[in-house]
């Protein structure tokens, strides 16, 4: 889901949507690929193209989270600002 929060129409909305899906699936894919591993947001933007803005990266594991595809670890994990961090691992179904 992309969260229209700059008022996009048209031709942009349907592209932001679209990537957004497409990152969701980019992410979900890479916890299938390690299926016992918990995996944070920074974890994650390190297997990503340069550029991609951790915000996208938690809003895709707060969607699948919601959809039940990954679920919340209790390992809590430092990110590179020392702030703690939750971790997800695949929810296998």
């Amino acid at each position: 889901m992309y969260y229209n929060t700059t008022r996009e129409t048209g031709e942009e909305l349907a592209e932001a949507t679209e990537k957004a899906a497409s990152q969701n699936d980019r992410i979900l894919d890479l916890y299938r690929s390690l299926p016992d591993t918990c995996l944070h947001a920074w974890t994650i933007l390190n297997f990503l193209p340069k550029g991609v803005p951790i915000t996208s990266v938690r809003r895709a594991i707060t969607e699948l989270h919601k959809a039940g595809n990954i679920e919340r670890d209790v390992a809590i994990k430092a990110g590179p600002y020392q702030r703690r961090t939750y971790t997800y691992r695949y929810v296998r179904g």
